[in-house]
């Protein structure tokens, strides 16, 4: 299962926010023909952890698609 999230950025007051901003996204990819998109965002996750485990290409492809929308 993939995981997703904006912890960096994810503060209480913006989380409604956020959750609208992922659904748009997720719909977005899903169009796109990605699998496994993840129906969410984790909340519970140490943003650091994450950082170091994704990969720099993944990182590159993903920057590269949010500069697409």
């Amino acid at each position: 299962m993939r995981h997703v999230s904006l912890s960096w950025y994810d503060l209480a007051e913006v989380h409604a926010a956020h959750d609208a901003l992922w659904r748009a996204i997720a719909r977005r990819l899903r169009d796109a023909g990605v699998r496994d998109v993840p129906g969410r965002l984790e909340r519970h996750l140490d943003y650091v952890a994450q950082w170091n485990e994704a990969s720099v290409e993944h990182r590159a492809q993903l920057w590269a698609f949010l500069e697409s929308l």
